[in-house]
């Protein structure tokens, strides 16, 4: 009994030692399973992954136009608009406030 409890304790001793570090895979970006590639990368902040819009609306087929003035994208495909504004915790879909949890 002891020689197999001693057994147990070094084997449990020699996984530790032997344990490998393992890295998170970083961030892609995905719409309808088609990887998309883009100048800047998604971050994570917070626990929250920050994408950039522009490639993932004009993937979706939508206008894309950038306000410097206001630092507020607008994407526009057929009838809907959507506007966000860097700051800002509310984004406006045709012109209705929606929260949102960060525009950065």
């Amino acid at each position: 009994m002891r020689k197999n409890l001693l057994t147990l304790i070094v084997l449990a001793f020699l996984l530790t030692i032997f344990a490998f570090p393992v890295f998170a895979a970083s961030p892609a970006i995905y719409v309808d399973g088609a990887l998309l590639s883009s100048d800047v990368p998604p971050v994570v902040e917070n626990g929250t992954t920050l994408v950039p819009l522009r490639v993932i609306f004009q993937s979706l087929g939508a206008q894309v136009n950038w306000d410097g003035n206001t630092k507020t994208v607008i994407a526009v495909k057929g009838n809907i608009t959507i506007k966000l504004t860097i700051g800002s915790q509310t984004a406006y879909k045709n012109n209705v406030p929606l929260s949102i949890c960060m525009v950065n």
